[in-house]
């Protein structure tokens, strides 16, 4: 048959729970679950995305290295006669130039935010579905159910 919030708070509510106390059991239950589950991802992501981001750091330094080309001598002949020899050694001779390294930790601060932001969706999102409960009584809430 599945659970039946509504069913539940029904009950809560002819036992004499406040209605208050009904939806701020919900919250509990899920900012419980929320923060458990935020726990155990702030400890992933202090590995993985250093990993992740290395990896792809060093494939776009690999890249962005020049592929190192022999010319003939009829291209080198057209390059000094035209005058971009200066150019076509500038190539031969760059080098990578952006960073070596980039920070891709996630720090506490960043998890306490997004802990808030969880958290007041939480809040909406539950108070939203339950705004019912302020409106209604047990018996009206059971007659509801099908």
């Amino acid at each position: 048959m599945g659970w039946q919030p509504k069913k539940e708070i029904a009950i809560y509510l002819s036992l004499g729970l406040g209605k208050v106390s009904v939806v701020g059991q919900f919250v509990l239950e899920a900012a419980l679950v929320a923060v458990l589950a935020g726990a155990l991802a702030f400890g992933t992501s202090q590995q993985v995305p250093e990993q992740i981001g290395s990896r792809m750091l060093a494939s776009t330094i690999e890249k962005a290295q020049p592929q190192e080309r022999e010319y003939t001598r009829e291209e080198l002949h057209q390059a000094a006669m035209s005058g971009t020899m200066n150019e076509l050694m500038a190539y031969e001779s760059s080098e990578y130039v952006g960073p070596n390294q980039i920070d891709f930790s996630f720090r506490f601060a960043d998890f306490l935010i997004l802990l808030a932001l969880e958290m007041l969706i939480i809040v909406a999102a539950i108070c939203k579905g339950g705004s019912f409960v302020f409106s209604l009584q047990p018996r009206q809430i059971l007659t509801t159910l099908r």
